[in-house]
């Protein structure tokens, strides 16, 4: 398995936000890596209604519903948000409220979707 389908792994594990899907997620890495999956360590927290935060060693992202719509750099502290919705529409007004909320600051900077998708490699 090719570290894209682990991060494809990864993205399912937080969309479903189970424990049982990130024990497949573990069981994966061990099989594939022949070693322990602590260095491929992650978090999923559901923040709230069709809100998920994933954390990786390097970022953390959120998502909303099944789609990433924002992310921190952990080494940096800078936060960023999707400037539209992957067909290129503007996000409801609730998601927006869930960005703002969640970047904890002034103006996160706009990236195109492309970008923030391929911290997962989608």
């Amino acid at each position: 398995m090719s570290d894209g389908e682990l991060r494809r792994h990864a993205r399912r594990a937080a969309i479903e936000g189970t424990d049982e899907a990130l024990a497949r997620l573990g069981r994966e890495y061990l099989r594939v890596t022949g070693s322990d999956p602590e260095p491929f360590r992650m978090r999923v927290r559901m923040l709230g209604s069709n809100q998920t935060e994933l954390e990786t060693a390097s970022h953390r992202i959120l998502f909303s519903y099944e789609t990433p719509v924002a992310f921190n750099i952990k080494s940096t502290g800078r936060w960023f948000r999707s400037a539209s919705q992957p067909d290129g529409s503007k996000w409801s007004r609730t998601t927006v409220k869930h960005i703002n909320a969640w970047t904890q600051a002034d103006k996160p900077e706009s990236v195109p979707q492309a970008e923030l998708e391929s911290l997962l490699d989608v």
